[in-house]
C-alpha cells in the first residue's frame, strides 16, 4: 500500500537533482534511501544489543567462570563504566527516556507485589 509523506521543498529539489544524475525516478530514489536508512538503523541497534550481550557475559563471568584459586572481582569499575556508557548509547538510539524505564520497572514491581499479596 502506498503512503504519502511531506518533504521540505529544498530536500525534494536535492532529491530530484540526485535522481536526475542517477537516471532514476525521485520517488523510487526516496523509497530506496528510506529503506537503506532503516536497514542501517536496525543494523546499528542490533550491534548495540550484541555489545550488551557481550558485556553482560563478561560482567557475569558467563564466558569463563573463575575457579576458587582464580577468584576475581567480575564487576570491575571499568566494566561498570562501560555498561553505563553502553546503556546511555542504547537509550539514545532507541529514543527511550530513563524516566520511562523507571516507570515501567516500578509498574512491574507494583504488579508483582499485588499478585504476591493476593
Amino acid at each position: 500500500m502506498a503512503r504519502t509523506i511531506e518533504i521540505d521543498d529544498a530536500i525534494w529539489e536535492q532529491l530530484c537533482e540526485q535522481a536526475r544524475q542517477l537516471g532514476c525516478d525521485a520517488n523510487a530514489l526516496a523509497q530506496n534511501l528510506l529503506a537503506g536508512s532503516l536497514q542501517q538503523k536496525h543494523a546499528h541497534i542490533q550491534q548495540l544489543w550484541d555489545e550488551v550481550r557481550r558485556l553482560l557475559n563478561e560482567m557475569t563471568g558467563a564466558q569463563a567462570r573463575p575457579t576458587v584459586s582464580e577468584a576475581r572481582s567480575v564487576l570491575t569499575p571499568p566494566l561498570v563504566d562501560q555498561w553505563h556508557a553502553l546503556m546511555d548509547r542504547l537509550m539514545r538510539e532507541l529514543n527511550i527516556a530513563p524516566e520511562s524505564i523507571e516507570a515501567d520497572i516500578t509498574a512491574a514491581f507494583d504488579e508483582y507485589r499485588r499478585e504476591c499479596s493476593s
